[in-house]
């Protein structure tokens, strides 16, 4: 009778889909520090999201990075020993111009530095955007996602 019973909840349950666990190094990642990994990060979570979600793993090393474009479902598990560095490349970051609902009375200012020297300062005088509210240098974009995680 208790197996019978199992048998029934069991097929009572929805079918739950198998989530994807991708190391970003199958898809062409080096992690050396020196070669850009953007692409082959995001071919792992593009793939975490297009099964249903996921965890996308980046094993110790130093991940060299553009934007990242975040997706539902997915979660960005960085391993003991793992870095995630911004590119020092401008033309590797997407902008993002973030919609007046997250820029609010409480926050006023939004600030990222590399290698200890905020971005306006390493820029030009004439390509200093920092009294916009244009966001540039983003290392994640999530825009309208859920069920995201960065762990590690």
């Amino acid at each position: 009778m208790s197996s019978l019973r199992t048998l029934l909840v069991m097929l009572a349950m929805p079918a739950l889909p198998l989530l994807a666990n991708l190391d970003v190094r199958t898809f062409g990642a080096a992690g050396d520090g020196r070669t850009k990994d953007t692409a082959a990060i995001q071919r792992a979570i593009d793939e975490a999201a297009r099964r249903g979600g996921g965890t996308v793993r980046l094993e110790a090393g130093r991940y060299l990075s553009g934007t990242l474009h975040l997706r539902n479902g997915v979660r960005l598990h960085l391993d003991a020993g793992a870095v995630l560095l911004m590119s020092p490349d401008d033309d590797d970051f997407a902008p993002f111009e973030p919609p007046p609902t997250l820029l609010s009375n409480r926050v006023t200012r939004y600030a990222f530095s590399t290698r200890g020297v905020p971005r306006a300062a390493s820029l030009p005088p004439t390509e200093d955007d920092s009294e916009t509210t244009y966001m540039r240098y983003a290392l994640l974009l999530g825009e309208g996602v859920s069920d995201v995680v960065i762990e590690g």
